[in-house]
């Protein structure tokens, strides 16, 4: 008999997802470890809290901040792991400065910058970023969005400079291309998805100024960028869960 059951199951539910290379649904969960829906529901939600545990835009469960207390590497520290090396490239080839963002299914964190003294500043590494849209790598969170919490963000005050920004458009435009650009003329800044299996984890993005990201390297910059994205998700994909 366990003298402490909440506990136990709380910890199977790390060690479960602690396993998983892509994550867990939901429904995952519940069919293979056994514990009652409503006793699951509520370690979750704790462990979400707690941030042992983070859940995606897709709603996976994956390991969160507070795992790496336990010993255990998350989704985030490995982001951070395998892109530190690309963000230098990025800023060498380009002459921008370069960020690796981390997506946390209702947060944005800057968790990685290579700062280009003649381009642009951009956010610092630790900024956390709960407002989604207004962002160059905004366009690839729309299908993670509520049309309601879409509508909330474009009423917000620092949406007025944009006053015709259609974001179902800009994503449509995005993901065709593999990259998104935000050109506000004297400013100009890019994002690049990253993936890890399939599911969306964080952004490299690039900033600039018309001098650092000419018109005529508008494109040439982006491919850039987005195959910089895709290398860090082919890395993190193929990322053995030690």
């Amino acid at each position: 008999m366990s003298l402490a059951p909440a506990l136990e199951r709380g910890l199977d539910l790390l060690e479960l997802i602690s396993k998983s290379e892509r994550g867990l649904s939901y429904s995952e969960i519940l069919e293979t470890c056994g514990i009652p829906t409503a006793s699951a529901a509520r370690l979750l939600k704790v462990l979400v809290n707690r941030g042992y545990l983070a859940k995606d835009g897709s709603g996976l469960y994956l390991l969160g901040k507070g795992a790496v207390y336990l010993g255990a590497e998350s989704i985030r520290d490995r982001l951070i792991r395998a892109g530190e090396p690309l963000l230098e490239s990025l800023r060498s080839r380009t002459g921008n400065t370069a960020l690796l963002i981390y997506w946390g299914g209702e947060y944005l964190e800057c968790i990685g910058k290579r700062l280009e003294e003649n381009a642009m500043g951009m956010q610092e590494v630790g900024e956390v970023r709960c407002n989604l849209l207004g962002y160059p790598w905004s366009p690839f969170l729309v299908r993670h969005l509520h049309a309601e919490r879409i509508s909330t963000e474009l009423a917000q005050e620092e949406w007025r400079y944009l006053p015709a920004y259609d974001p179902q458009a800009k994503a449509r435009e995005a993901e065709a291309a593999g990259f998104a650009l935000f050109d506000q003329g004297a400013f100009r800044r890019y994002g690049a998805p990253v993936f890890r299996n399939g599911h969306l984890v964080g952004f490299l993005g690039l900033g600039g100024t018309s001098l650092t990201i000419p018109d005529d390297q508008l494109i040439e910059i982006g491919t850039i960028l987005r195959r910089h994205a895709d290398l860090l998700s082919e890395q993190l994909s193929s990322t053995q869960h030690a």
